[in-house]
């Protein structure tokens, strides 16, 4: 450890605290300046590429047949000839179902777009505001309907894009429509803007991919998804039965909200953690889905409510999983590159069938007739508790990692003696086979407060000594002491010039500089002091009275 010092140490305690209670949904208002209620004639949508001033309010009277003759503000498809671009710019309400005194149809949109190449951006304030039950998905804020792309052309998917707010109780911020069972569609559903839900008393979604196959919808959160309520879904798969989010951005889930939902149904679902990708919530992968979670360059905790994972791949990550899991988690590939670290904390026995390495390039799996990468990846597993009884924290059963590290923090060590903490790491940890058929290698670490236990998990040698922390605080001392050797030693030399000059007794200064070691603590310095003083010799006799002041400046490492 390097640490670099002057003249004190200084111990910084950063504290993050729980934001404030979600406001709650603003009130419908009682007039706008745009109504558009659809009962199957006249005009389908707002007559205009943009909605730029004042507030509207869209919905569907009750009289309509379908979902398809449902009320759309704005639309290039129902908003005049020629569109292939809507934005909004101002306020839009969005009305579903009964809403006070008023009864609209369930089926209600902000903003849409159906037609490759077609786009709708929010750029204003979406309100969605719907009393449907359980199908928050038929009152939303933006929909994007998929679509079959031809391969020889350069047609884009439609897309919808939230650049402003999108606030909802009762629905849903931004879907995917018109997906099909065997025949993947394509769409583009992008927030980079901030959405908001309210999930305490109505079924709210953020982001949700509708239904059937979604492998070809592209989802994307980059900006910020709050949602409160154990009715609030930040992200859902829904009723598709595969697809992908991608999040780059923020989602906080309080109040038994759910950050992120995969595989509520059969089917290959994923979620990749990129860039400043931040989860304050929980994860729930659904038992009947076969789930991935990819961390590429992620440092990140959030609780995760999952039995199986068929696949996690880290990429120079560092993340942790906290919350409960009594029936554990089974992970069937838990595949690496470069150095990560997954921490679980909680009661959660972690099963990893298949610990593997991943080449970079190919970003693939390494097979065992392979040739290995030089310089091996590694992960270190870090537990914050023993199992209790017969449970393991940790089973890997085929171990193809270049180095495994299973460490138990100062929660489970502190308080046990250093032979119980090695017994335990052994029996709660087991670290698989591995390519040559033997025990697989790695280190199993007690991380206490004041002791570090050091373990070979095959041959058992084990090292005890000070933690980081008692290290760090006994080399700061160790340099306190090299530098009051050094107050010490230039006290002595001016001792020494009055015994051998009485007369240069007076006001002096000097300064003094360089580097020193402690080699019995790895302690190096390098400091520069300035000095002045003043003595003067009582009566011509043997005592001779002074003062000195000084000041020195250093940086100093130690390791």
């Amino acid at each position: 450890m390097k640490n670099s010092i002057l003249s004190a140490a200084v111990l910084a305690a950063v504290a993050s605290s729980a934001g404030a209670a979600m406001a709650a949904m603003p009130g419908v208002p009682d007039k706008f300046d745009e109504t558009l209620v659809y009962n199957g004639t006249g005009n389908q949508a707002f007559q205009g590429a943009s909605w730029e001033k004042g507030v509207a309010m869209v919905a569907s009277d009750p009289s309509i047949a379908n979902a398809g003759q449902s009320a759309v503000f704005l639309s290039p498809s129902y908003g005049g000839a020629g569109l292939t671009a809507v934005t909004n710019k101002a306020t839009i309400w969005v009305l579903g179902g009964q809403i006070g005194e008023t009864t609209y149809h369930k089926y209600a949109l902000g903003m849409g777009a159906s037609r490759a190449g077609d786009t709708a951006t929010n750029e204003g304030t979406l309100y969605v505001k719907g009393n449907n039950g359980w199908n928050a998905e038929s009152t939303s804020g933006m929909g994007v309907d998929a679509v079959l792309l031809d391969s020889t052309s350069d047609a884009k998917a439609p897309a919808i894009v939230n650049a402003g707010l999108i606030e909802v109780e009762g629905g849903t911020a931004m879907k995917a429509n018109s997906l099909d069972a065997n025949t993947a569609r394509s769409a583009t559903i992008l927030n980079k803007g901030d959405i908001v839900l309210h999930g305490d008393n109505s079924l709210s979604y953020g982001i949700s991919l509708g239904g059937k196959d979604a492998s070809k919808v592209s989802v994307e959160n980059a900006g910020t998804i709050k949602v409160s309520g154990k009715l609030g879904f930040g992200m859902t798969t829904s009723d598709a039965t595969t697809g992908t989010f991608v999040n780059t951005g923020r989602i906080i889930a309080e109040n038994g909200a759910t950050a992120i939902e995969l595989g509520r149904q059969e089917g290959e679902f994923s979620l990749e953690l990129r860039g400043d990708s931040q989860i304050d919530g929980k994860v729930v992968v659904g038992e009947k889905g076969t789930a991935h979670i990819h961390a590429d360059g992620i440092t990140d905790e959030f609780e995760l409510s999952a039995v199986k994972l068929a696949g996690l791949h880290l990429t120079d990550s560092n993340l942790t999983f906290t919350g409960d899991q009594a029936e554990g988690t089974t992970i069937e590939t838990l595949s690496i590159s470069g150095k990560n670290t997954l921490g679980v904390e909680g009661d959660r026995t972690l099963t990893i069938n298949t610990l593997g390495e991943v080449a970079a390039a190919q970003n693939r799996t390494v097979s065992l007739n392979e040739e290995k990468p030089a310089q091996a990846d590694e992960i270190t597993f870090v537990f914050d508790r023993f199992a209790e009884g017969d449970q393991k924290n940790i089973v890997i059963e085929t171990n193809h990692s270049g180095q495994t590290t299973v460490m138990y923090g100062p929660e489970a060590v502190d308080g046990r003696s250093a032979e119980e903490v090695i017994r335990l790491m052994a029996e709660k940890s087991y670290l698989g086979v591995g390519t040559d058929g033997k025990d697989a290698n790695g280190t199993f670490v007690g991380n206490g407060t004041n002791v570090n236990i050091v373990s070979d998990a095959v041959t058992g040698n084990t090292r005890v000594d000070g933690s980081d922390i008692t290290k760090s605080t006994n080399d700061l001392a160790a340099m306190t002491l090299v530098a009051w050797r050094n107050e010490v030693t230039t006290l002595n030399d001016r001792m020494s010039t009055l015994r051998t000059s009485p007369a240069a007794t007076g006001v002096w200064a000097r300064y003094n500089g360089g580097e020193y070691e402690y080699d019995a603590r790895s302690v190096k310095n390098e400091f520069h002091t300035i000095e002045v003083g003043a003595d003067h010799n009582i009566g011509n006799g043997p005592w001779t009275v002074g003062a000195s002041l000084a000041y020195t400046k250093g940086d100093g490492d130690f390791q």
